[in-house]
């Protein structure tokens, strides 16, 4: 329930003796594991009562959802060619699926770079941001705060 380290329990349990009278550390200890014991207690019966009221209403309707999807699943696979059905196993990115990659005879073409029109418009786009001039306020006018 708790994360302490060997040398926290050891700190604390020095801290205990030097606090409190070692004669009274055995009742301590005996009061504090009733109160740890209470509070598993208390946690178990609420976790108890949350899955009896969540889980038997709400997971059946879930349940026969996802038995429903795995027969989907099922059938859609098995009407898949075999090429493709091969193709399921291998999820990695950098692998081109068989039917997009290019025939030996068609050469690709390198992307296109952007012509100087596009990248003057993108930078006409970014403005600077807006230094306030002196004597003007942008408070109050009604724009959003925005000056002119």
């Amino acid at each position: 329930m708790f994360d302490f380290s060997f040398t926290e329990l050891l700190i604390i349990g020095v801290v205990a003796v030097i606090v409190l009278d070692p004669r009274h550390l055995p009742d301590v200890a005996r009061g504090a594991g009733r109160w740890v014991a209470r509070a598993r207690r208390f946690m178990t019966k609420m976790k108890e009562d949350l899955d009896g009221q969540v889980g038997t209403e709400h997971l059946a309707p879930l349940r026969e959802l996802n038995q429903e999807w795995q027969r989907t699943k099922a059938l859609l696979q098995d009407s898949l060619p075999s090429e493709w059905q091969d193709s399921l196993g291998d999820e990695s990115p950098d692998r081109t699926p068989p039917a997009l990659e290019a025939s030996p005879d068609v050469p690709r073409r390198p992307p296109r770079p952007a012509s100087p029109s596009r990248r003057r418009r993108r930078r006409g786009r970014r403005r600077p941001p807006h230094r306030a001039q002196a004597g003007t306020s942008s408070v109050g006018k009604g724009n959003g705060g925005e000056g002119v």
